[in-house]
């Protein structure tokens, strides 16, 4: 008989997104699906029987979840999801159900997460009840951890009893696959995106990673991995059968290497999915836009984070302000939506920039604006600027820049006037008449007005409620 693998969400009170190696707050309805989970779920599905909950999103306390792994006993391990947003929640839980199921060397716990990629040995040194980490959810070395592997292990930190907290050692395989999850057995279609046509999608990589090193953000410290154009035939294969029509491509960057990313639309176009994607405007051109036009794209999220080119390059995002509007021209003319994302506060961040970065906004007019605070995340180098130069204390370890008030106290402008922008640009982008038109317009289905409706409501009403202070 096969032993059973738990792979958890834990239970917070916050609807805490943790995925791929980032954590935040959904600012509304939308919650999207735990992409690491549904991946060790393929990778483990031939050895164990898998059990998958997700507390969040069945909106369990911490006595309804502990209860219903409880039933589940006994299990060979749980597999968990954490983050930087929600570590001391997570602590938290586990403390309940460590005393709820005494029996802990009856079954191991197996932690996945933003934090654990650069804090995991130090979390592990101080957190006695993990007993493995993983540092990379697109390799299938949870498998052999599992199956009892210790000695030279590949993307795990784990416990040995001879040996101690042993590090994990880095491939130079610079590609990957993975089984295909068995969806059927997976709750896909309860996941909500603001941006999606179709109200079931499935996550989807094509490549793991960031080639980039933009100093605010974690993907840049990932090895950078390409999927074997073979194994994502193998999943497409398997979603087409299920009936599945929307893919959000989670590449932290789509479109690079160029090559990979073109062969990918050839093979996309021999299906009828539909898709969106991240990206950035320096790798975007015409040609790589019509071939992903033709493959099926319809949204791209875009990272232009500022208007200001000087704090681009300081913070390694130097792209050219002109070709960001030539990108965003091109994506109309294709009749691809835009998702904008936005930084405001970072780091030499003055009024001034940050009326450009509003005029900019309005400016490109995306059809969606993602405006937020600049969260000093861990395993980030803005954050080791950020405790070297006083601008943050070691403390605030839950920030998240959906809906907490900023904590940078940087000598350039305060935390007060960050946040006062950050409403003016929400309230000046979202209740324009010729926004209000456009999405009206474009609408191509009820589940799409009733996603404008509640979640447009829901982010108006973020610039009114109280803001959440980091580190609590």
């Amino acid at each position: 008989m096969k032993d059973t693998i738990l792979l958890l969400n834990p239970p917070g009170k916050e609807k805490y997104i943790r995925d791929y190696y980032c954590s935040h707050i959904s600012k509304a309805r939308y919650y999207w699906a735990p992409y690491d989970l549904f991946v060790f779920a393929g990778q483990l599905k031939n050895d164990y029987n898998i059990a998958f909950l997700d507390a969040i999103l069945d909106r369990l306390s911490f006595k309804q979840t502990v209860d219903a792994i409880k039933k589940m006993m006994p299990l060979k391990a749980i597999v968990f999801l954490s983050g930087g947003v929600s570590w001391n929640n997570d602590k938290r839980f586990f403390q309940h159900l460590l005393s709820e199921c005494e029996d802990k060397d009856d079954y191991l716990l197996v932690g996945n997460g933003d934090l654990f990629v650069t804090e995991g040995k130090k979390i592990m040194e101080e957190v006695a009840w993990i007993d493995a980490l993983v540092m990379n959810f697109a390799r299938n070395d949870l498998r052999a951890y599992l199956a009892g592997k210790r000695g030279d292990l590949e993307n795990i930190i784990c416990r040995d009893e001879k040996r101690g907290i042993q590090e994990y050692r880095l491939t130079d395989e610079k590609k990957f696959s993975y089984p295909p999850p068995p969806y059927s057995d997976l709750p896909y279609q309860r996941y909500r995106l603001p941006h999606s046509i179709d109200p079931e999608y499935v996550g989807f990589l094509t490549t793991y990673g960031c080639p980039f090193r933009c100093d605010f953000c974690l993907g840049g410290k990932l090895p950078f991995l390409l999927r074997d154009l073979n194994n994502v035939r193998e999943e497409l294969d398997v979603l087409q059968e299920l009936g599945v029509k929307e893919l959000w491509i989670k590449d932290l960057t789509f479109g690079v290497p160029r090559k990979h990313a073109l062969e990918f639309c050839d093979l996309i176009q021999e299906y009828s999915f539909q898709w969106i994607c991240l990206s950035r405007a320096d790798v975007l051109d015409e040609e790589l836009l019509q071939q992903m036009k033709k493959g099926g794209c319809h949204t791209i999220q875009i990272g232009i984070e500022t208007a200001s080119e000087e704090l681009l390059k300081l913070h390694r995002k130097d792209i050219d302000l002109d070709k960001i509007r030539r990108v965003f021209e091109l994506c109309q003319r294709y009749s691809i939506r835009t998702l904008a994302h936005f930084i405001l506060g970072l780091p030499g961040e003055t009024e001034e920039s940050l009326k450009k970065t509003h005029d900019f906004a309005l400016e490109l007019d995306p059809d969606i604006a993602s405006f937020n605070i600049v969260a000093p995340r861990i395993g980030t180098d803005l954050r080791e600027e950020a405790l070297e130069k006083g601008w943050v204390t070691d403390l605030n370890t839950d920030i998240d820049n959906s809906v907490s008030f900023p904590i940078l106290r940087t000598p350039e402008i305060d935390p007060e006037k960050v946040w006062k922008w950050r409403n003016k640009c929400i309230r000046d982008f979202y209740l324009r008449p010729r926004f209000m038109w456009k999405k009206i317009r474009n609408l191509r289905s009820m589940y799409e007005l009733n996603t404008l409706i509640h979640d447009g409501w829901d982010y108006l009403k973020s610039i009114i409620r109280q803001p959440t202070r980091g580190g609590k």
